[in-house]
């Protein structure tokens, strides 16, 4: 069903790359067929300007940030499942439905509709480090009372209290070891052990907001044109393959890179900072890091040294 589904909603696609401001800029359109897009146009209307508060509630060093900014979350998915259900026959369009609402679970969303119209414009998604073991989920409360019901019906009963700094934080008693946390005006969901590095970052003060390269980095995000998604991704592990690749061209080994001075470099690189936008006939997405889609492919190409 999905190759069906995307030959009926997916067209052409682009890429184009240039030097801006010390760093590569990727750009990728992909065009959306038999009007989707413009069924798209109304529910994904971004916000007029970008808050990035939630960087106050993560800590210093996080993998990545990705932050979802809707007028309304419900309505933007709810469009979504319209403009994809149009496209289908009755019963593709009832498994279609299931499978978006499952893609959200692992994020903690059980319920879309009760969910989205209990929060506020923002939901944002943080890895904290790189393995995939769990995520972190940051939405504003708008109605609390829902999202207290919420939270007592995901966490199962008689979940546990604990307290980090002054704020408080309930944990299952299942295997899951799922947590939930109220702070301010914002909630916290996700595994145990990630919720409680987020509030001791917060109670000891080392959170993102404070980082320099995480500042320098947010300098690239377009206020005149606010994206719907924006993402945040640290690059030390993909610039350190990427130069290491290089180094180890044959081309490089008289002067061997410098261990001490590379991991230097590393900490003062910015994030990848991406922004995806719906635009007229399809999607935007615009991507600045340090060497750009050539590094990823350089470092996917090019031969490890073992096999010479």
């Amino acid at each position: 069903m999905l190759p069906t589904l995307a030959k009926k909603i997916l067209g052409a696609s682009g890429w184009s790359a240039h030097l801006s401001e010390g760093s590569i800029e990727d750009r990728y359109f992909i065009s959306l067929q038999n009007g989707v897009a413009a069924r798209l146009q109304t529910a994904f209307a971004a916000r007029q300007s970008i808050s990035l508060a939630v960087s106050d509630l993560l800590p210093v060093n996080i993998y990545s940030l990705s932050q979802y900014s809707y007028n309304d979350p419900a309505e933007a998915w709810h469009g979504l499942n319209l403009a994809v259900t149009s496209q289908l026959d009755t019963i593709g369009s009832i498994l279609v439905s299931r499978l978006l609402d499952a893609a959200l679970k692992p994020y903690g969303i059980e319920e879309p509709d009760t969910f989205l119209r209990s929060i506020g414009p923002d939901v944002v998604t943080a890895r904290l480090d790189d393995s995939g073991s769990g995520t972190v989920t940051i939405v504003q409360v708008k109605d609390e009372k829902s999202l207290r019901e919420f939270v007592n019906k995901r966490l199962g009963a008689k979940p546990r209290n604990e307290t980090v700094g002054e704020m408080k934080m309930l944990v299952s008693n299942n295997e899951k070891r799922q947590a939930a946390s109220f702070v301010g005006d914002h909630l916290l969901l996700g595994p145990d052990a990630h919720v409680r590095l987020c509030l001791e970052a917060i109670a000891n003060g080392q959170v993102l907001s404070a980082s320099d390269n995480f500042k320098r980095t947010t300098s690239f995000v377009s206020n005149t044109n606010p994206p719907n998604v924006i993402t945040f991704t640290e690059e030390g592990i993909s610039a350190r393959r990427f130069i290491t690749v290089i180094a180890a061209q044959r081309e490089a080994r008289e002067r061997p890179a410098n261990a001490g001075q590379l991991e230097e470099a590393i900490k003062q690189l910015r994030y990848v900072v991406s922004e995806t936008r719906l635009v007229e006939g399809g999607f935007e997405r615009r991507t600045r890091s340090a060497f750009g889609q050539f590094g990823t492919l350089a470092s996917q190409f090019t031969p490890d040294e073992e096999s010479e």
